[in-house]
């Protein structure tokens, strides 16, 4: 599946040593793709924390706005994460952007994510942000998801004897299935 640009989200990211809380704000989206029949989405943003055998129920959600390709949300969330779990090789911060439906399943939207290493520290010695008001808003593409590449490769070879990675696996075909029905709504086939 070629990666498709399904628009953009700005987030703040900051990681407080001193009280050892990870801080998320979803800000907002601009250029979503409509996924409801009347031109627009009503969408929401999923964070959630991977990998998941190390963040359990490490997820939270945004409110719903409604009939918009450009959302403005405006929530922060807060994780308790230790110094030491903060620093999880791999681990990031997963966004994924659903059109909220009430009569059928929720349409998948696209995702993001931002590696935890890329997360700016605040309440040390070395952080020149002080709080996460002053921490800057990065912009990151959403796109659709991904199972090919040398990692899903190497997670899927070892999924017949390490049931993390055979969890996540199986999530990340569900949701590269769920895409394909966006995708078929987005680029219709001739």
């Amino acid at each position: 599946m070629k990666e498709q640009y399904l628009g953009s989200l700005t987030a703040k990211l900051s990681y407080d040593v001193s009280s050892q809380k990870l801080s998320v704000t979803v800000i907002h989206a601009r250029n979503l793709i409509p996924l409801d029949s009347n031109g627009f989405s009503d969408p929401y943003v999923m964070v959630e924390l991977y990998p998941k055998y190390v963040f359990k129920d490490a997820r939270k959600q945004t409110a719903v706005c409604k009939k918009t390709l450009n959302p403005d949300f405006g929530e922060t969330f807060m994780f308790d994460i230790d110094s030491i779990t903060f620093q999880t090789p791999g681990a990031i911060v997963l966004f994924t952007v659903m059109d909220h439906d009430i009569v059928t399943y929720n349409d998948f939207g696209g995702e993001c994510f931002v590696f935890f290493k890329d997360i700016t520290t605040i309440g040390d010695d070395n952080s020149s942000t002080t709080t996460h008001a002053d921490t800057p808003e990065i912009n990151v593409k959403i796109t659709l998801p991904q199972t090919s590449g040398q990692m899903f490769t190497l997670l899927n070879d070892r999924s017949p004897t390490d049931q993390n990675a055979a969890q996540f696996v199986e999530l990340r075909q569900k949701v590269c299935n769920a895409a394909e029905e966006v995708q078929n709504k987005i680029i219709p086939k001739p």
